[in-house]
């Protein structure tokens, strides 16, 4: 074949052949379901379930390790960048062209999970929101660096968690705190989208209600006023509480949609319930409270002890 092949088209060419059409796309010869978009670099396996880019087709397909794609890669002249993290005494690397590659794979798929939850094209595009496996992916990123991916489908069961393994907590959107010296802290990352997508400045984090972390207090040394607006349910309210502790009772409101029936009722299901961004922000501004407002809960007793 003599018309000059990119790393990624020279890998298909060299295990199943390649045929190219003198346009954009290039197509296996032994695969018909694999075929390479030349403008992008990006390779589509749809029988495998496979999309990437050439280091993606070196370990999903020829199943090198890192190490090994690497330094194919580096000998091939390919310029490819990695984030080497250290959690818990433990590398991980971090592969930012996979935003590129996962938002890619959105296009082909169906949009309703982001669109059942009001967030809307432009906001899938600005966020880079992306698909893979089944999964709805939101790139996390953090000092602006990405981080982490939280992965997310409803079906057959709800499940959310992150891309890499043992990688921790980020925060979600901490860039806004630059903007700004009044934020609304939200609970989910999906309610963080829904609110900026609103035009109301907010962030959140991934670990969950109860699990927003001492040592991001230093993102919030310049924020006059914390909306904490948590979920309806036991863990926000635990959750709210706690983060005004870590943050600042003084500055921190908390607001967590105690008047509605529904448990677990979110700043999402707000706006699903097509409220709008006046009435959100004229809903906590009146109705949240200091820590200090709020009536503790009694710790039950067990065995005689507290």
């Amino acid at each position: 074949m003599n018309t000059k092949l990119s790393v990624l088209e020279a890998l298909v060419e060299e295990d199943y052949g390649l045929t190219l059409s003198g346009g954009r796309w290039a197509s296996a010869v032994d695969h018909d379901s694999l075929v390479v978009d030349r403008e992008k670099q990006i390779f589509f396996w749809n029988s495998e379930n496979i999309i990437g880019d050439a280091y993606v087709y070196l370990t999903r397909v020829r199943h090198y390790n890192h190490d090994d794609a690497k330094e194919y890669l580096r000998n091939h002249n390919a310029t490819t960048t990695f984030i080497h993290e250290v959690k818990n005494k433990e590398e991980y690397v971090v592969y930012p062209a996979l935003v590129k590659i996962f938002h890619n794979n959105l296009l082909n798929e169906d949009r309703d999970y982001f669109y059942r939850r009001t967030i809307n094209d432009e906001t899938i595009s600005k966020f880079q929101l992306g698909y893979y496996d089944g999964y709805y992916m939101i790139p996390i990123y953090q000092d602006g660096l990405l981080k982490q991916f939280q992965m997310r489908k409803d079906l057959p069961i709800k499940e959310i968690h992150g891309y890499y393994k043992n990688a921790g907590a980020f925060l979600f959107n901490s860039e806004v705190l630059k903007y700004t010296d009044e934020v609304v802290l939200v609970e989910g990352v999906t309610s963080c989208l829904v609110l900026n997508q609103n035009g109301i400045r907010s962030i959140s984090y991934t670990s969950g209600a109860e699990g927003f972390m001492r040592e991001w207090f230093s993102y919030f040394l310049h924020q006059k006023v914390v909306y904490l607006v948590y979920d309806n349910d036991k863990a926000g309210r635990n959750g709210a509480l706690r983060t005004a502790t870590i943050l600042g009772e003084s500055r921190c409101r908390i607001y967590t949609f105690s008047g509605y029936d529904q448990e677990g009722y979110d700043a999402n299901d707000f706006f699903k319930d097509k409220g709008t961004a006046e009435e959100f922000m004229e809903l906590i501004k009146s109705k949240s409270k200091y820590s200090f407002e709020f009536p503790r809960e009694k710790k039950e007793r067990k065995h005689g002890i507290q």
